[in-house]
Parts: structure tokens; C-alpha cells; sequence
């Protein structure tokens, strides 16, 4: 799943001055689209235990936020740093490809085909194999 999220900077009084009280709205649509980031929902499968571990403790290598089922991770793009957690490098390099800002890992959300998933720190007997 892809989301779209945005982090305003407000109107300048300029900008302001100049919205007629119709174009107010079409102002603030356009600048909202201009600041939207992609979001992505994954699978917390991805990730090992030890790196869902930090996850959950706010300890990871990169700038995430936990949430009760998983957390927030930002990216960037292209990505602002590169994770020193293997697996999650893996994920995120993924996600800088496809133009991806943010990641949530949920243990409900899809799996991502191509991607490892782990079970207990081994992979996960599903996980496609390299060929």
C-alpha cells in the first residue's frame, strides 16, 4: 500500500494577500501536493528480530518513530542515510527505488515480493530463494 503524507510550511503573507477567498482552497491543495512524501505500508516480517527489537526501543541506526504494532521509518529521497542494520538497508534501498519516503512496518501490512522475511531470526520457510 502507498500513502501520500505532507509536511506544510504555511502560506507567505504574500501568497495570502493574494488568494482571492476562492482560491484559497486550490492555494493550500497545490501546495499540500507539493509537499507530499509516499508513504509505504510492509510487513514488519522484513525485519529481524533484533532489528524489531530496536525498532520497538527507538534504537535504530535511522530516524524511525515505534508505534504500538510496529513504527515509522524515514528514508528520504533519495535516502538521507544508509541503515547499519543489514535487513533493513535491504528495505529501504527498495523503497528509495520506487521513490518511497517513508516506511510503516506493521506486522498486518502486505509483504513485499523479493524481500526476505524472518521468523524468530531464521528466514522464514516462505521466503522466495535467489536463483
Amino acid at each position: 500500500m502507498i500513502f501520500h503524507i505532507a509536511m506544510a510550511a504555511p502560506l507567505t503573507e504574500p501568497e495570502v494577500e493574494e488568494a482571492l477567498p476562492c482560491q484559497a482552497g486550490d492555494i493550500l491543495s497545490a501546495r499540500m501536493d507539493e509537499l507530499a512524501e509516499r508513504i509505504a505500508s510492509v510487513s514488519l516480517w522484513h525485519l529481524q528480530p533484533a532489528t524489531r527489537a530496536l525498532l520497538r526501543r527507538n534504537a535504530l541506526s535511522v530516524h524511525a518513530y515505534p508505534t504500538e504494532f510496529g513504527g515509522l521509518v524515514f528514508i528520504g529521497v533519495p535516502r538521507q542515510r544508509a541503515p547499519a542494520e543489514h535487513d533493513l538497508d535491504m528495505v529501504t534501498a527498495a523503497a528509495e527505488h520506487a521513490g518511497v519516503a517513508w516506511l510503516l512496518f506493521d506486522a498486518e501490512a502486505p509483504v513485499v515480493a523479493g524481500l526476505p522475511l524472518y521468523c524468530e531470526g531464521e528466514l522464514h520457510p516462505w521466503t522466495p530463494r535467489a536463483r
